[in-house]
């Protein structure tokens, strides 16, 4: 399901209007005849469901000519019935949603993987085909230029990552890249991503292609006739040429995924604790306030790594990224302060509500003496202050 406006942050109200759709608790306009919901254009295999979806619904409420002819407030009842079905889809069944808000990098030449090893933090050169890993890379004070995923081919290395990253991280290896034999494609905009989650995705991706998939561990890949399977972090992944994206959508949700929106995919990776770069990371965060994972303390020199090393051996990180599940039903708002004792000790990246927890959670950065799991805080947002105590990622 595509929208015509990134959905990243979320309006604030009723726990039903905050389950990442940014739809006030009053209600939205909608227009079934034309497949809209409020500023949402609904397209992709969901749409003719979508319009029926709406047009019962509105109708089990008495409205049904209102939504045919001018459209109507829909009650946000009808928008909750429609994310649990999304969410169910996702935990339980099998879900399809287009990641255009990634792109790939394509990097080939003989010396890809020696010159990609010296500027990112995992060790890329202990990569055989087929297989990848997370990793970051830095500037030389050791701040987040983009997170990635690294997946290894016989000759080529190929870079997932958001697309808000993409200009500074092509940007910063340009400056980088001098004599060696390497060659980087921004790929963006001629791959698509789609990802498959929930416990039925391999059997739909299998149904769809006429043959095992063949991977089952994170960051494992393999190609097939004009496209590629991964396993990432939420699930499965299916890359297929940009012109075929819809046909593919469309496959896949015949085969049995359910096509779900940026909203239900936000409630899904904040559960597992995945930050987005632009809204909970950005070029102020240092690898080590996430934790460990992408950092390889046995590989050798890469940019940052001065930085990163003395955070483990000699030092500390003076804040971290943690979970917040919060005791009252108010979604707290993105930038949020988290206080303890009266004092700010940090502030909210994201909040959703999540239906596995039956209560709104948050990500964001607490300082060290307030990141242990367990803790009470204070989230202060629109002049009201919440309990809210914080838990590890993910959530649980």
């Amino acid at each position: 399901m595509r929208q015509e406006r990134d959905d990243r942050r979320l309006v604030h109200g009723s726990k039903l209007a905050n389950l990442g759709h940014g739809i006030e608790a009053r209600g939205i306009e909608i227009d079934a005849d034309a497949g809209r919901i409020g500023g949402h254009r609904i397209r992709g295999p969901a749409e003719n469901h979508f319009r029926s979806y709406l047009l019962g619904c509105c109708g089990n409420l008495g409205r049904k000519e209102k939504v045919v002819n001018k459209g109507c407030n829909l009650h946000p009842y009808i928008i909750d019935r429609m994310v649990t079905e999304y969410y169910e889809a996702a935990r339980n069944n099998a879900a399809v949603w287009e990641k255009d808000r990634f792109g790939i990098l394509k990097l080939t030449g003989s010396e890809r993987a020696s010159w990609l090893q010296g500027m990112v933090t995992n060790d890329v050169q202990k990569l055989a085909p087929d297989t990848g890993c997370y990793a970051a890379h830095l500037t030389a004070q050791g701040k987040m230029v983009a997170q990635m995923l690294i997946l290894a081919d016989e000759d080529t290395l190929w870079l997932t990552l958001e697309r808000a990253a993409i200009p500074g991280l092509v940007g910063a290896f340009d400056k980088l890249l001098i004599m060696e034999d390497v060659q980087i494609a921004d790929l963006s905009d001629q791959i698509s991503i789609l990802s498959v989650l929930g416990p039925n995705a391999r059997a739909v991706i299998e149904s769809w292609l006429q043959q095992p998939v063949g991977i089952s561990r994170p960051y494992e890949h393999r190609s097939f006739e004009q496209g590629r399977v991964v396993f990432g972090e939420l699930g499965y992944e299916v890359w297929v040429p940009k012109e075929q994206s819809d046909t593919a959508l469309r496959a896949l949700a015949k085969t049995g995924a359910m096509a779900i929106d940026h909203g239900t995919w936000d409630i899904l990776r904040t559960e597992a604790g995945i930050p987005a770069y632009g809204i909970d990371i950005d070029d102020t965060t240092t690898l080590p306030e996430l934790g460990e994972k992408g950092i390889s303390y046995e590989k050798g020199c890469y940019i940052g790594q001065e930085v990163v090393a003395k955070v483990k051996y000699i030092g500390h990180v003076n804040r971290k990224f943690v979970g917040l599940v919060m005791e009252a039903d108010e979604i707290p708002n993105p930038k949020s302060a988290i206080q303890k004792s009266g004092k700010d000790v940090g502030y909210v990246t994201t909040a959703v509500f999540s239906p596995a927890l039956n209560k709104p959670i948050a990500l964001g950065f607490v300082g060290r003496a307030a990141a242990t799991p367990g803790m009470d805080v204070d989230v202060v947002s629109g002049g009201h202050k919440a309990l809210a105590k914080v838990v590890e990622l993910p959530f649980r």
